[in-house]
């Protein structure tokens, strides 16, 4: 079985940010909220939309026709990976001779099998059969067998998929977080951080998901458990006054960029308290991240965001813990025999601030060079640089002389780069649109081969703390473009960011790489260009006198 440390790292596309500030932190006069889902770089999963009907005025992102990530004339809201553990798998012994029965309480039971044919075009049908059980009288599909063995996967949204339109209408219907709370009584939300902020300057936070009430909240649900017995049925369905709620806490602001609710602030908030951890956790949001700190850091160290401030936390670049390996390089390199040319490498190296901007020739010196060291450490040595880093234990003669060494050699190989030691970070991480275009870009993640290029390339990550292969808050991840560029595929994707005030709210909004799918479109990839490369929002215009100066084009659709 997967750790909760493999799961979230063959799943960068299911990060995300969010956070929110109450107007006693802010300059603005209301309360301010981000929204970035990560994922696929190509923009088009969702579409953006502005729309009024009736008494309906929304904006924000669709998922088809769901309307789910958005916000209307009083209250908005985002989404982030994580939730509480809405789904359980169970182990059940077949009866012996027969594998297409079990026993649950002693009584014989029958799988239910069901024959599916599934359309292809230009080939004949594919029909395959699935298997089922009645676990807590939903359909369980049978997900594996093993000799007398077999597992089933319940959960109760299997029969309630109609609660998630009914959810997302009545949460778009909603004028205050308080209405927005209790949206979620008009069906359930499929499993979600979600944060809001409304108009009053009020902010919520609720650990969303449709979760069973389990008979023992002790047992590890997140392994195969029982499924012979009703020992392990549930008890029904939790009310969402059970889940994880936090309402416009004292500290004035929250986030939750898919960290564990107790790495929500500096502290656990008090609501966990006497939580069943199955309403807490999911199974691979269980611990700290470095985006999650780096937004706690700056939250609670600005005592009043301004706009400015907000659009640089949306964007930041920081890569957090980056003193923690320039200080011990430093102090080697104070007295090392270098050439001249590497002695000028090493100068620039160590101005680096911290921050993967696209113009910072240092930045990119660091990533060769952090490559370098993780290259030609030895598998103790790499253990003593987690010590350094992690405890700022002082480095041993093996690690220091690999820190040195790993200068020379990140400079030799960028030596041989276009531009050699005055190339940027931004001539070599790109951001792609059509036709093998691409913009410098900033952000990133330190992993494995100087940032994250492979969704395979996260073993030395698992061995660090939380900074040792930090994600910047303006997330991205890399994958090749021939031999000189590395062109974002993962991260930000589309954002939002609200001011709220009494008298209305501002949105901001970017969807990369554009707006329209169809590759001759200059909107195919501006937004990439524009804003993306650029960090950079565009105004929505969510009132039609805001948008009547600027529509190039109507399409009016009639009905018969």
């Amino acid at each position: 079985m997967r750790t909760a440390a493999e799961l979230t790292a063959s799943m960068p596309g299911t990060q995300s940010n969010q956070w929110a500030v109450m107007p006693s932190r802010t300059a603005t006069g209301g309360a301010i909220l981000l929204t970035d889902p990560h994922g696929g770089m190509d923009g088009r999963f969702t579409y953006e939309y502005v729309m009024h009907a009736g008494e309906f005025h929304a904006t924000g992102y669709a998922l088809g026709p769901a309307l789910f990530l958005g916000r209307n004339r009083h209250v908005g809201w985002g989404l982030t990976t994580g939730s509480p553990d809405v789904a359980d798998c169970y182990e059940i012994a077949t009866v012996e001779g027969d594998p297409g029965k079990y026993l649950f309480d002693g009584v014989e039971r029958a799988f239910v099998k069901r024959t599916i044919t599934i359309a292809v075009k230009d080939r004949e049908p594919l029909t395959v059969t699935a298997e089922y059980t009645d676990h807590n009288e939903v359909p369980s599909p049978v997900v594996a067998r093993d000799g007398d063995r077999a597992w089933v996967v319940s959960t109760p949204y299997y029969a309630n998929l109609e609660g998630l339109a009914n959810v997302a209408r009545a949460m778009n219907m909603a004028t205050s977080v308080n209405e927005f709370f209790d949206a979620q009584r008009a069906g359930w939300m499929f499993p979600q951080n979600l944060l809001a902020a409304d108009r009053t300057g009020d902010i919520l936070y609720i650990r969303a998901g449709m979760t069973p009430v389990r008979p023992d909240p002790d047992v590890d649900w997140l392994r195969p458990v029982d499924g012979n017995s009703s020992d392990t049925a549930w008890q029904g369905i939790h009310e969402v006054e059970d889940l994880l709620v936090i309402r416009s806490p004292a500290a004035g602001y929250l986030q939750n960029n898919n960290v564990a609710p107790a790495f929500m602030d500096t502290r656990p908030p008090p609501q966990t308290h006497g939580k069943p951890t199955y309403l807490l956790t999911a199974g691979y949001t269980t611990g700290p991240n470095s985006r999650g700190q780096r937004a706690i850091d700056v939250l609670s160290d600005t005592p009043q965001m301004t706009e400015a401030d907000a659009f640089a936390l949306a964007f930041d670049t920081l890569s957090l813990g980056w003193e923690r390996f320039i200080t011990p390089l430093r102090a080697g390199l104070k007295d090392a025999a270098l050439s001249p040319e590497v002695r000028h490498f090493a100068d620039d190296l160590l101005s680096f601030d911290g921050h993967l901007d696209a113009e910072s020739t240092a930045a990119l010196k660091y990533l060769y060079w952090r490559e370098s060291l993780r290259t030609s450490l030895a598998g103790f040595d790499r253990y003593m640089l987690r010590d350094v880093i992690e405890r700022g234990t002082p480095p041993d003669g093996g690690v220091m002389r690999a820190m040195v060494a790993g200068v020379e050699d990140a400079a030799a190989r960028m030596a041989t780069m276009p531009h050699g030691f005055g190339r940027r970070y931004g001539d070599e991480f790109r951001v792609g649109g059509r036709e093998g275009r691409d913009w410098p870009m900033s952000g990133g993640r330190i992993a494995p081969g100087g940032a994250l290029r492979l969704k395979d390339q996260w073993r030395d990550c698992d061995m660090g703390p939380v900074f040792f292969c930090p994600t910047t808050l303006f997330a991205v991840s890399y994958r090749p473009r021939g031999f000189e560029k590395w062109v974002a595929f993962v991260g930000s994707r589309i954002m939002r960011l609200d001011f709220y005030s009494p008298g209305g709210i501002r949105s901001h909004s970017l969807q990369n790489p554009g707006i329209s799918d169809d590759p001759e479109s200059r909107h195919a990839d501006d937004q990439a260009e524009l804003l993306t490369s650029q960090r950079k929002m565009k105004p929505v215009r969510f009132e039609w006198e805001e948008l009547r100066p600027h529509v190039e084009s109507v399409v009016l659709l009639q009905r018969n």
